[in-house]
């Protein structure tokens, strides 16, 4: 194609841009992106389709982009390129296309060889298909648990091989005590540390070493990564990790380099790093989509013979994405997306095991295709050296809702159930609760201490967040895939408020003529309010808002922010301000207003704030809590608390025939 704009002329075929006749040199990568910004011209384009298109989903930094761009813009002229904050970039050149016209003998040959040579990769294609099919229809792994790990602890976890395979390692906590790694032993287990850091991961090197990742403690939870030696007592500290971040860790042994997942803030997802233990180098790998609410790459596992890594991303829209990231050229490559997804492993060098807490999947990576479901009851899964066993862990826990008042718990949930986010009238005689996560949630409603009700939506889910009843509790409001629903009690009928393309995160208000919430809209958290009698959308904040509560007057919107600590107030004349600067972007879910107080849950501390001023009025501790929801009288509240957890280490022989 040809393209041509202002007095320039690209031509993509033989490589030159030419202004007014005259040769205008560029470097590939250069002259990529302006092909790219020719073929949408006057559309916005994301960064993350720039990696996709011109970088071809290598990973790449933004300096590199950023280094591209300017390169672009010297031989452009000025505001060619227009820069859209928090989306990326828009060419705003009116571009015509030119065909090539060639229709010559040599054309006509060329094309009839290409034609032979398409009818040739044709044939191979459905030729390595089909032997591909018969393969994986004789695969099939056997699977059988042996006598699980017997630690003599409720909660052990996260069992790992040693280096070797001689040996076994686990996490283990009592009660509320911090997480510690203690080695395996069919006598009397021995433990490795002993201190008051709460440990997160680990993974074995030589000289049966062990490289963790932990926390200071679990309210504050900064992150730093160590060098352990059990035998002389020795505790390193090597590089911080990303605060309050599950830091998760894999070990090249022929390479001496650790890979651990990274973000660089709280609000921003996770990628894979490298660092060499002897050059002391970092190295970013994996390169998440940076979107919305997204985790980014919370899961992975090294194959050290090909040099590449598994991973799984937790994407904005709720679903697992599989991908594979070759070490030897950058390349990142998508391979499936799954509804639910907990940890991933190599099995071999072309399938991995891909864990959904009551089954195991078997992955062909080649074929990008779910060839078995295997009877392995797995969170996290680690597969050892010889590749014919595995350790995992099976999680339990039975959570139930407790209404507070002088002084005295009184249980209100008689569930068996995990129940993960609840919402409730004043008085507590409507009650709805979340169980399970993500594509396994459920939605139960109970009223007037009667059974339990199943209200989930019948269409497969994602996910359930964000549960909101109205003033007279007739109708449930929640966010379900990113979506705003409501679910009419009277009628037994779920509706769709909101459109896909509007991210619905959080509910705040939620009245008889309309809703309050946050969403993302191309890269941009605002709060929105939509009026329920005819569907209008008003957006309400202009500088970013990520989850709001109004008062009771609907005078005053409160509302913290994506990328900002602090709680912020908006008048009904529009006019923002800071009202309390000490709370943190991470409490956006575990604060309340009612009346003229404001009420945050920060561990198990419990900050009262005046709505007005900001002051803090006091400080209490209720420990245990998960969720607390206060009443309007302020003395009495209704929280979520663990009954019971569990969790024990198995493992399991895997053989394939």
């Amino acid at each position: 194609m040809i393209y041509k704009f202002s007095n320039f002329t690209l031509d993509r075929k033989n490589f030159t841009l030419k202004l007014n006749s005259k040769d205008v040199l560029l470097e590939p990568k250069v002259f990529s992106l302006l092909c790219f910004f020719c073929l949408n011209a006057g559309k916005a384009v994301s960064r993350e389709m720039l990696i996709s298109n011109v970088w071809d989903n290598r990973v790449v930094s933004d300096a590199a982009i950023n280094r591209a761009i300017s390169e672009l813009r010297k031989v452009l002229p000025a505001d060619s390129i227009e820069t859209i904050p928090k989306v990326g970039y828009r060419f705003k050149h009116e571009v015509k296309v030119e065909k090539y016209r060639n229709y010559n003998i040599h054309a006509i040959f060329n094309f009839t060889k290409s034609f032979l040579f398409i009818l040739f990769l044709t044939f191979i294609t459905v030729s390595t298909f089909l032997y591909l099919q018969k393969s994986h229809a004789s695969y099939e792994v056997k699977v059988k648990i042996l006598d699980p790990l017997d630690t003599q602890k409720d909660l052990s976890y996260r069992g790992k091989y040693s280096l070797s395979d001689k040996n076994k390692y686990y996490l283990s906590r009592v009660a509320n005590s911090n997480s510690q790694i203690w080695q395996y032993s069919a006598s009397s287990d021995l433990r490795i540390t002993n201190d008051e850091f709460y440990y997160l991961d680990f993974v074995s090197i030589e000289k049966q070493k062990i490289i963790a990742s932990r926390y200071n403690n679990l309210n504050e939870r900064k992150c730093e990564i160590v060098l352990i030696d059990p035998n002389h007592k020795n505790i390193q500290p090597l590089l911080p990790c990303a605060a309050r971040g599950l830091i998760q860790l894999d070990y090249d042994d022929k390479r001496k380099r650790l890979f651990f997942n990274h973000r660089l803030a709280v609000n921003s997802p996770y990628s894979v790093y490298s660092f060499e233990l002897n050059s002391k180098r970092l190295k970013q790998h994996s390169h998440a989509l940076n979107v919305g609410n997204a985790i980014g790459d919370f899961a992975f596992d090294y194959d050290k013979q090909s040099n590449q890594l598994i991973i799984l991303e937790y994407l904005h829209s709720g679903s697992f994405q599989l991908k594979q990231v070759d070490l030897d050229t950058a390349k990142q490559t998508n391979i499936l997306k799954f509804s639910s997804a907990i940890d991933v492993a190599w099995y071999s060098d072309s399938l991995v095991l891909v864990s959904q807490k009551n089954k195991t999947l078997l992955v062909d990576i080649n074929s990008k295709s779910i060839l078995q479901e295997l009877d392995i009851k797995a969170t996290k899964i680690d597969v050892n050296k010889t590749r014919d066993k595995l350790l995992t862990h099976n999680f339990g826990a039975v959570r139930n809702i407790y209404q507070s008042s002088n002084n005295t718990l009184k249980k209100l949930t008689l569930s068996e159930r995990d129940i993960t986010d609840f919402v409730l009238s004043q008085q507590g005689e409507l009650l709805v609760y979340k169980t399970g996560r993500h594509a396994n949630s459920k939605l139960w409603v109970e009223i007037a201490n009667s059974k339990a009700v199943n209200i989930t939506p019948d269409a497969p889910l994602l996910s359930i967040s964000s549960l909101k009843l109205n003033s007279s509790n007739t109708t449930l409001a929640a966010v379900i895939d990113n979506t705003l629903k409501v679910y009419d009690f009277q009628q037994n009928e779920w509706k769709q408020l909101t459109e896909p393309n509007l991210k619905v995160h959080h509910i705040g208000q939620f009245s008889s003529d309309k809703i309050t919430f946050s969403a993302n809209l191309d890269s941009d958290w605002q709060i929105y309010s939509l009026q329920l009698k005819d569907k209008s959308l008003k957006q309400i904040t202009k500088l970013g808002g990520y989850s709001s509560q109004s008062s009771n007057d609907a005078q005053t919107l409160v509302f913290s922010k994506f990328n900002e600590d602090g709680l912020f107030a908006l008048s009904e004349d529009g006019n923002e301000k800071l009202l309390y600067a000490g709370f943190k972007l991470t409490s956006w879910k575990n604060w309340q207003l009612i009346e003229d107080k404001i009420y945050i849950k920060e561990g198990d501390v419990i900050k009262v704030i005046q709505s007005n001023t900001g002051e803090l009025l006091t400080e209490n501790e209720i420990k245990g809590a998960l969720q607390i929801n206060f009443t309007a009288n302020q003395e009495e509240y209704f929280v979520l608390k663990s009954d019971r957890t569990s969790s024990k280490i198995f493992e399991y022989a895997i053989n394939s025939d």
